[in-house]
């Protein structure tokens, strides 16, 4: 067959048949001049509807089996041809082939890329998983990978847009394979636990449809920029995505926040893991993980939910926040919390909230466990596309009140961070750990250069892409329109910082920020301030040997002297010569002026 369908010997000389006997070779050329045929079904309604502008480019597909003279028959082969004068240069991204009988997608009744006769894009569940072939290339033409799968409809607001998202299943249901094999993400490798991941049950083939102001790459921006933090984040690869051999667009396979993901990253048996979402909602695992969970909330209100969910101050006795700090990873939480805040999300804290952890016996004392094996309460960043918008938004506010009336900051959505907010130790760690990221992965040129990267990537994609889906409430209009809306992104990053710590001073009722400059001798040891280690490698430090941030005034840091081998710590210079620290290479400080510190080391 050359549409797509699965060829059926049996059914070969029915008069709609496409199966064919093959009986001499096939002209493989160039398609483009043909009539565009699946990019004219409509697949949402007559008011988001788009149509590609031209002729779409065009591939063919091959599917092929061959039977002997008794009737047995080999497996269904599937071949992508793309032919083009300048095919090795046209695309910056890996092209993708899915391959498929159209009407698992496009058929009023079993289609579930379209309307239909159902809502058919709205349904879930096994009975709207479609099987389907997917093939990889490089830019060179290697074929990166080939395996049989299960497609289904993913997302939710972005199933009415005419490009949809796309899960990936990988199951023995249609290969002997279990999983599809590849490396997508290797920028995810070794971050959490000493492995790479190289196979997945799951995949999401994105479209990006839902990013408020169309440009593609916020979400992306999002998660890359948290690579250095242990925060769960999804890897993502754009690609060029073809179906039947059509042109489709920009895709970006992402990871699937399941119990595969955690089992594969965590090396955690997949029966040893619970994940929840939104209000306590347990998506898997067993209901005794959830009401561990709520056992925490209900620390301080056994009754929270029908109270209205209170600022309450239990978690402000020190022996009831440790009991909270066994079971939550503080720092985590702080490190998510503040990045949504940071990226002024306007789809969240309402909604987009997932958290996980590895079940473990209650009884049992956890000690030296790998990271993510304590049975701690963990968060992951989830969808971003509604963030990097307004650099003034003060999602701070917003996040932390008691009486939001909004359906991204209703009480249950801000209640954890409220009783914790109560603390004085919490709330000097979420300063902190805030300033310190202000200070590197959210510095303004880091961010910025950041999204040029991006921006570099995706814009010799952006005219095609726009030709096919342009026009509409989900898409950019045009290459120039594309171009303002990342340019937004960036005046978002050079102007995010001083809000946001305008926020946090607002919050907080803090006096103001002074600058902190440390130096020292490299070669001789380096300088940690909180949780940053100023060295080199170190995101947003360009110079270790004298670098500067911004703190809060009347919030205590802590800065230690780091020697390398061979020297030791001498003494402080930038010290009142009276301080019984000036001598300590770790010393707590709370100016509220500018400081310079320089550490001194000597040899052994």
């Amino acid at each position: 067959t050359l549409d797509g369908s699965e060829p059926s010997p049996w059914t070969m000389t029915a008069e709609d048949s496409s199966t064919f006997l093959y009986v001499e070779p096939l002209d493989i050329q160039d398609r483009t001049q043909e009539d565009n045929y699946l990019s004219m079904i409509p697949t949402t309604d007559d008011t988001a509807q788009v149509f590609p502008q031209e002729n779409v480019f065009k591939g063919a597909v091959i599917r092929a089996m061959a039977m002997d003279v008794e009737g047995n028959f080999s497996n269904v082969e599937t071949r992508s041809y793309f032919v083009s004068e300048d095919i090795f240069e046209r695309y910056s991204f890996p092209i993708v082939s899915l391959v498929t009988d159209e009407r698992g997608l496009f058929d009023p009744e079993l289609g579930i890329y379209v309307p239909g006769l159902f809502t058919n894009y709205e349904q879930r569940g096994m009975k709207w998983e479609r099987p389907a072939q997917i093939q990889m290339f490089s830019s060179s033409g290697e074929q990166e990978f080939s395996t049989a799968l299960g497609i289904r409809i993913h997302g939710q607001f972005t199933r009415r847009a005419p490009q949809k998202s796309m899960r990936l299943a990988g199951n023995t249901m249609y290969s002997t394979d279990s999983g599809i094999y590849y490396n997508f993400f290797p920028e995810l490798d070794y971050r959490v636990q000493d492995h790479a991941v190289e196979s997945f049950q799951t995949l999401l083939l994105r479209s990006g449809s839902g990013e408020i102001q169309n440009t593609y790459l916020r979400d992306e921006l999002a998660h890359s920029i948290l690579l250095p933090t242990q925060l769960d984040v999804q890897g993502y690869q754009p690609v060029i995505l073809f179906i039947n051999g059509e042109y489709w667009g920009i895709h970006m396979f992402r990871n699937r926040y399941d119990e595969y993901y955690f089992s594969d990253y965590y090396d955690i048996p997949v029966e040893d893991i619970a994940i929840m979402e939104s209000n306590s909602t347990l998506r898997f695992g067993e209901e005794e993980d959830r009401r561990q969970y709520l056992s925490i909330l209900e620390i301080a209100d056994t009754n929270f939910t029908s109270h209205g969910y209170p600022t309450l101050d239990a978690f402000a006795d020190p022996e009831i926040y440790q009991i909270v700090t066994d079971k939550i990873d503080i720092e985590n939480y702080i490190d998510y919390y503040t990045a949504q805040i940071y990226f002024a999300n306007e789809d969240w804290p309402g909604n987009n909230v997932l958290f996980w952890r590895k079940s473990v016996d209650p009884l049992a004392v956890v000690t030296d466990e790998p990271y993510g094996h304590d049975g701690k309460w963990r968060w992951a960043i989830w969808d971003v596309d509604w963030g990097f918008e307004n650099p003034s938004q003060n999602t701070l506010y917003e996040a932390t009140r008691p009486d939001g009336d909004k359906w991204f900051n209703a009480p249950w959505a801000t209640f954890l961070v409220r009783l914790l907010l109560e603390n004085d130790d919490f709330q000097l760690l979420f300063i902190n750990r805030f300033a310190d990221h202000l200070n590197t992965i959210y510095r303004e040129d880091v961010i910025y250069e950041k999204t040029e990267q991006i921006e570099a990537l995706y814009a010799p994609e952006i005219g095609e892409h726009l030709q096919r889906w342009g026009g509409n409430l989900f898409q950019a209009s045009s290459f120039d329109n594309w171009q303002n809306n990342v340019n937004a992104i960036k005046t978002f990053a050079l102007e995010r910082p001083v809000n946001q710590r305008e926020h946090i001073i607002q919050k907080f009722d803090l006096t103001g920020i002074y600058e902190l400059t440390v130096q020292s001798d490299a070669s001789q040891g380096y300088i940690q301030v909180n949780s940053i280690d100023v060295l080199d490698h170190t995101v947003g430090v360009d110079d270790p040997e004298n670098w500067t941030g911004i703190y809060f005034q009347g919030v205590p840091i802590v800065v230690t002297a780091v020697p390398a081998d061979g020297y030791q710590f001498s003494h402080w210079k930038g010290l009142d010569e009276s301080s019984e620290d000036q001598f300590s290479p770790q010393i707590t400080i709370n100016p509220y002026s500018d400081v310079l510190l320089r550490a001194v080391f000597v040899g052994d």
